[in-house]
């Protein structure tokens, strides 16, 4: 037995032999390598993902320390990505990790996300999820079936009060509704502002994890119970589901709907 197999053993139990080989086998892009990038990519590796390519151009700063837990005092002034993957290697040297400090837009990091099977969205600006959504949404008419996880973390704020405070996540896979037309509905509360809060962060790397996990092993719900956006809000401690459909009038997702 390999150390990656005694590492993952017990969890194999729950999976079953096949399912952890679908999971090693996955190529996944984490973009941004921060709050919720660096421990979605501890969380995947510590679940069993094996192949990871890193994007994010920035350094560790002070103020990163907070939010996340990839970085310590030691890790200011250096790469994030360079941070992330040595964590990752000091789990399990056997996982393949691929560093490009690079904006997700740069040509160079194009080629990462070609050959990915998933796509973890952890960036905090619009121009970067909406490039993420038709790079995937293009995969899916190549048929490439792309998956697009993204995570969200922070608060809900109405006439200066805090209403809720949490994290969330979407999971954009062909048939399902991209991160452009998941409508950002104000009875839901899900348009939150982003807020440096570990607990928060961490939450939000928990739900993705669970929704990718869902989607390849399928081993917490029926198939009638299928959600694509999760949402925990810690103030009101509750969870939100839902399983938002593609729209025939998005130029993203409507593209593989049949009339």
């Amino acid at each position: 037995m390999t150390f990656t197999q005694a590492r993952l053993a017990r969890q194999a139990r729950l999976f079953g032999a096949g399912a952890m080989q679908e999971i090693a086998e996955k190529e996944v892009s984490i973009v941004g390598a921060s709050r919720n990038g660096g421990a979605s990519a501890l969380l995947l590796a510590h679940t069993g993902f094996m192949r990871f390519r890193l994007i994010d151009p920035d350094i560790v700063e002070t103020h990163n320390l907070n939010a996340g837990v990839a970085f310590t005092q030691k890790d200011i002034g250096r790469l994030k990505v360079e941070v992330v993957k040595e964590r990752l290697l000091s789990l399990d040297p056997s996982i393949e990790c691929e560093v490009y400090p690079f904006a997700v837009q740069d040509a160079r990091a194009q080629a990462a996300l070609d050959a990915s099977d998933i796509i973890v969205d952890a960036t905090d600006n619009i121009p970067a999820k909406k490039f993420l959504n038709a790079k995937v949404s293009a995969s899916h008419v190549k048929g490439k079936k792309q998956k697009l996880l993204s995570l969200g973390s922070g608060a809900f704020v109405k006439d200066g009060r805090i209403l809720q405070l949490g994290a969330q996540a979407a999971l954009y896979e062909e048939g399902g509704a991209c991160l452009m037309c998941g409508p950002l509905d104000e009875e839901e509360r899900t348009n939150l502002s982003p807020v440096s809060f570990v607990a928060v962060n961490v939450m939000a790397s928990l739900l993705g994890l669970q929704l990718l996990l869902s989607s390849l092993v399928g081993y917490d719900r029926e198939a009638s119970e299928k959600y694509n956006f999760i949402l925990y809000d810690c103030l009101g401690q509750r969870v939100i589901t839902l399983n938002r459909a593609a729209r025939k009038d998005c130029e993203y997702c409507g593209v593989r709907i049949k009339e």
